[in-house]
Parts: structure tokens; C-alpha cells; sequence
């Protein structure tokens, strides 16, 4: 069974199928990206037993079963097609003599749900099988870098995470986090530096900035190290995918919708694109380009599945990395549409701006490329963001125009660090040197303390966590390598080739089961 297109909430739409097939543990403890579709609240669930039909209203969702009343008949306006869940249960499955009556449903009683998309497929199948793949993916081959959470006086709460996909000392890079919500206690910012996933962490440098500048603004560091003002942030005119898809309900405005792209059929696999149109001001030569998003779940699967295309050599290319050339990595990394590209029209040719780096999957982050514009007298400027699909979780893109004010950046170095066991690794990361903080096991970590700087009359203040350093992810795959397969990731783009491959053939694997 062959599909053009798919959801592009994917991963958002499978764990929240999780919510209702999978088991009181799974419900607890899948991590589920920001913007998924609400299974139960907000939804019109309709049960079914075999031919049978029915209407569930105050439902309850527990860690065990959903219970809920039923009616044989709807109750109010019929529910739009995207906000329906279909909730299918065994013959067995005993209801109540009369109705409308009470009723409680194990989720072990559940044999599969279905739930509605706004895509042009008009239903996702799932069963009770689906949780293990997703738990999988969201969990076992988590593949990320060390998480931040920032002090508010009585807890951490987590913030991001740091240098996303340097996953081999010869890129490792630095980084800028900004932290939004963090705020001094005592005189002292203070934050946790932390190991949650199978990989070991080497962190070389932690020192906070704390920028003050002009009330009203927004101040975000690029990857360079340069910070810049945000005065007059723009959202897009127009915002169009390579498609030809409107889109600029989903990226004009942040902490809303997301936008990841769809996979194409096999035959026509390609980057996936977003062209965003803004006006341009009078005069304007210069512009800043704003991305608020993340890198997808779906990311982390594919590159596991690559791992272990290497089988039992896979500690063996992997030390060879080490000893690789830093711009063919990341050439390479660009080329398989894993960063997010940026290009700019000149006349009828996009011109290569730049790229965002990796952000990771466990938070959205905000980030800003700045770059010259195309000279003439145009009255829009078009830019264009390329990335694999399914790789990215664009939630919103704006452009700054205005010139960067005058800003006062306090490098403030850690005054101490103190690991899990109460050790004093302040030294292993108060410079960018020799000297790594190394957390080889998940569950460790480092709480590091910060002096504020006095207060700046007359400024507001931002402050960026900026870090250096790289991870290993921590993988055993067994087997004999499969070189044909791997020589042919030389070539530009195989990568989402092979993750559409991935997709396809699991969809396809799963809707035969259903035929």
C-alpha cells in the first residue's frame, strides 16, 4: 500500500496514540514534543465494539482505564473529522444493560484506535503493538546532549539542551542557550548540568552572560558568539512550501503549531523547504533571521537505525571520526538535510546563507543568523529554509531589520561546581582548555553557582548560558556491516532517502497488518 504524503505532526500524532493504547507505565513516561494533538480532552471519543457504536462524554483517563459515560446515541453538534478518536474494543467486552450508563474501559481490553488527521490521509491505524516502537524511539535511542535546568528559587526546571550533534571531539563547538527564566537567588544564578541518556558528555567551558541592553528589546547570541538586539521582529507576508503549501498560520506565530514536513513517495524523495516572504523596509541592507523550533524524535530514530548499518565495526568508525576532518563532517551533515539551511533569493538564484545548528529534540529553542541582503531595490525579501523531512519541528521564523543597539555583556565565570557525589569539578569547567568535565554514566550531574552582577539602571537583562564541548553516543550493534548501503550515504541527500525508506516501510508494514 503506497501513500504520497504523510501527517506532518507525525510523531506528535503516534504518542498521542500512546496516550490511549499504551499501558499505565507508558503513559507516565513517554516524552511527547511539544504540539501534539490532545487525545482526550478537546476530542469526541466513539467507542466500538465490533458493529457497534457508541458515545463516550466525561472521560476519565488514568493510568488504567478510561472511564467515561455512554450513550448509544451522539449528544450535541457532531464533531469536526480531526477532533474524533475511535476507540475499538473486543466482542468480549461487556457494556451496561441500559444506556446511557457509566462505564470503565481497561486499556488492556483496547484492540485499537484510530485517529483522524487533518492530512489528506483521513485515518491512522494503530495497535496495541505501537507503544513499543514509540517508547523506543523517544527513550532507548535517545541520542541528544547534556540537559540544563535553571534555579527559581525552590526547584530546577529544565531549559534546553547544549551543543546538539557534536557527537565527535573533532566538532566540538560552542554554545549559546538562552535562558529566559532564569533568575538570581541569593546573588547567584545557579544551574544544573546534566546526563540523562546513554552517551558520555565532555564538557570543556561553562561561563553565563548576563547582557544588558535597551527596555523592549530581545537579545539572542548566534552560534559565532555575536549577540543581537530584536526591536522590530517580523513575521512573514507569505509562507510557502516547496509544495506549494500555505503555511504561515503554522510559523507566524510562536508556542503554536509546528510544521516538520511529509515524506514523498520513494520515487520522488527530496528536501523539504519553507519559503517565507517578508517586506522589506526602505533602505534595509542588512537583516536578522529569527528560528524558534527543534529537531525532531523521528532525527534521533533514523540516525540509530543508521548506527547499526555498521554492525559490529561501529567502535571502530567510530574512533576513526575522531581523527576526521571538521569541515567534511559538517559538509556532510549539511548535505543530508540534517541542519537547517538558510538561503536568501538574489534574483532568480537562491543564495547559501548559513545554518542553524542542531538544537536537539527535548526543547524548542530560539536562535538568530544574521545576514547581508541582496542589493537592489526589491519591496520583499525572500528567504528559504531546507531541511530533511520529519528532521525539524518549525515552530516560528521572523525577521529583524532594525540595527543592532549597543549592549553590555557581563561574561560572568562559575564560581563553583559540585557534582552528584559532592566532588568540586569547578576547574574542569571554568576555561576552555584542556581540562573536560566527563559524565560517562546517565543520572550524573553538576550543580554550578554564578555571581550576578550588580544591577544596570535604565537596561533590561538577558542572560545566555554559553558552553563548549561534545558528547559520545553509546551504541553496541552486532552483526556484519552492510557496506553497499553505507558507501552510498557519500551521496548528497541519501540520508532522507533512507529515512523516507525507513517510514514508508514501516507504514506500509503496518497497514498490511490491517488489510
Amino acid at each position: 500500500m503506497r501513500f504520497r504524503k504523510f501527517p506532518w505532526r507525525v510523531i506528535s500524532v503516534l504518542t498521542a496514540a500512546c496516550f490511549l493504547v499504551g499501558c499505565g507505565t507508558h503513559y507516565n513516561r513517554t516524552a511527547v514534543p511539544r504540539g501534539q494533538p490532545i487525545v482526550v480532552e478537546g476530542k469526541a471519543l466513539i467507542l466500538y465494539r465490533g458493529a457497534e457504536k457508541f458515545y463516550l462524554y466525561d472521560v476519565e483517563l488514568t493510568e488504567d482505564y478510561i472511564r467515561a459515560k455512554v450513550h448509544e446515541e451522539r449528544v450535541g453538534p457532531r464533531p469536526k473529522k480531526r477532533d474524533r478518536v475511535r476507540v475499538h474494543v473486543g466482542p468480549a467486552f461487556t457494556m451496561p444493560e441500559s444506556l446511557p450508563a457509566s462505564v470503565t474501559i481497561p486499556l488492556t481490553a483496547i484492540e485499537k484506535v484510530e485517529v483522524y488527521t487533518t492530512s489528506v490521509w483521513q485515518t491512522m491505524l494503530f495497535n496495541v503493538g505501537l507503544p513499543v516502537l514509540i517508547i523506543a524511539m523517544l527513550v532507548a535511542l535517545k541520542s541528544s546532549c547534556p540537559f540544563i535546568y535553571v534555579f527559581d528559587g525552590e526547584g530546577y526546571e529544565f531549559a534546553g539542551e547544549i551543543f546538539s550533534g557534536a557527537t565527535h571531539p573533532p566538532i566540538e563547538r560552542h554554545d549559546y542557550l538562552p535562558l529566559p527564566t532564569l533568575r538570581a537567588v541569593g546573588g547567584e544564578y545557579r544551574i544544573k548540568l546534566a546526563n540523562e541518556v546513554r552517551e558520555i558528555q565532555y564538557t570543556n567551558l561553562a561561563e553565563l552572560w548576563v547582557v544588558d541592553h535597551p527596555a523592549g528589546a530581545e537579545v539572542l547570541v548566534d552560534k559565532y558568539g555575536v549577540p543581537h538586539t530584536l526591536a522590530e521582529l517580523r513575521s512573514p507576508a507569505e509562507a510557502v512550501t516547496l509544495r506549494g503549501e500555505e503555511v504561515g498560520d503554522v510559523v507566524a506565530a510562536p508556542e503554536g503549531s509546528i510544521y516538520v514536513g511529509e515524506v514523498g513517495e520513494k520515487a520522488d524523495r527530496d528536501v523539504e523547504g519553507i519559503v517565507l516572504t517578508f517586506a522589506r523596509p526602505p533602505d534595509a541592507t542588512a537583516a536578522k533571521l529569527v528560528f524558534q523550533g527543534k529537531n525532531s524524535f523521528w532525527l534521533d530514530y533514523v540516525y540509530g537505525q543508521f548506527a547499526e548499518l555498521f554492525g559490529d565495526a561501529y567502535a571502530d568508525w567510530f574512533e576513526d571520526q575522531k581523527d576526521a576532518s571538521p569541515e567534511e563532517l559538517l559538509q556532510w551533515t549539511l548535505e543530508q538535510g540534517i541542519f537547517l539551511a538558510v538561503y536568501v533569493q538574489e534574483g532568480d538564484e537562491w543564495r547559501f546563507v548559513d545554518y542553524y545548528n542542531i538544537v536537539g529534540p527535548m526543547a524548542a529553542k530560539r536562535d538568530v543568523l544574521a545576514f547581508d541582503l541582496p542589493a537592489g531595490t526589491s519591496d520583499d525579501v525572500k528567504v528559504k529554509l531546507e531541511f530533511g523531512p520529519l528532521f525539524w519541528e518549525i515552530d516560528y521564523v521572523g525577521l529583524d531589520f532594525s540595527a543592532d543597539a549597543p549592549v553590555r555583556v557581563h561574561k560572568i565565570p562559575l564560581t563553583s561546581a559540585v557534582d552528584e557525589k559532592g566532588g568540586d569539578v569547578t576547574a574542569l569547567l571554568r576555561a576552555d582548555d584542556d581540562l573536560y568535565y566527563v559524565q560517562p554514566e546517565a543520572g550524573e550531574y553538576a550543580l554550578v553557582s554564578f555571581a550576578a552582577p550588580g544591577p544596570a539602571e535604565g537596561s533590561a537583562r538577558s542572560t545566555v548560558l554559553h558552553t563548549k564541548g561534545h558528547y559520545e553516543i553509546i551504541r553496541d550493534p552486532q552483526g556484519k556491516p552492510d557496506l553497499k548501503l553505507l558507501y552510498s550515504f557519500k551521496e548528497p541527500g541519501r540520508f532522507i532517502e533512507f529515512s523516507d525508506e525507513l517510514f514508508l516501510d514501516y507504514y506500509e508494514a503496518m497497514a498490511s497488518r490491517e488489510d
